[in-house]
């Protein structure tokens, strides 16, 4: 038998991360909030515009922040319910084209696979919108969506290998450099 706590948590987590959403949603200061309790902020936002790269925002350079796993029927492992990753994202950007790194290092559990490391490809910037895919080493893709705001990024992701979704969540990083 499960204990309650164990079923509550994941339970609590999730809505505390919707009402997070939320609040971020509904915020008029235009600073973007992190998706979740359980995320770290890195550093501080700042105020100014990011640079325009030909008519895409500037995003280039080390994001660091967290993802946040979340519980649904479609996800492989339910074990991952509410697992929390720091993450970094090295973006290269050549106008709307974004390529580069990512890392997950370990939060409140292992990195899923244990797969820390991934290249991030078929990344674009399109007016507010960055969609990119990281190929991770185990051959499964991972796409990250988010909304830059300044020198902050919050959106959703999806894990999925041979047409099975192993994890979906949300994720937020701040611009470190």
């Amino acid at each position: 038998m499960i204990p309650r706590s164990m079923v509550r948590a994941p339970v609590l987590a999730t809505l505390a991360l919707a009402l997070a959403i939320f609040a971020g949603c509904s915020a008029e200061s235009g600073q973007a909030n992190p998706p979740g309790p359980a995320s770290a902020t890195v550093g501080a936002a700042k105020d100014a515009p990011p640079a325009q790269t030909g008519g895409s925002p500037d995003i280039a350079g080390l994001w660091e922040g967290t993802s946040l796993a979340t519980c649904g029927a479609l996800v492989s492992d339910q074990n991952r319910c509410g697992a929390v990753n720091k993450v970094t994202f090295t973006f290269l950007q050549d106008g709307a084209q974004i390529t580069g790194h990512y890392t997950c290092g370990f939060g409140n559990q292992d990195c899923r696979n244990m797969d820390e490391n991934g290249k991030i490809e078929d990344g674009k910037l399109e007016s507010t919108l960055l969609t990119m895919r990281v190929q991770m080493r185990d051959g499964s893709d991972c796409m990250f969506s988010g909304q830059p705001k300044g020198d902050a990024i919050e959106g959703g992701y999806s894990c999925s290998q041979g047409g099975g979704l192993l994890e979906q969540g949300y994720w937020n990083a701040r611009r470190s450099y």
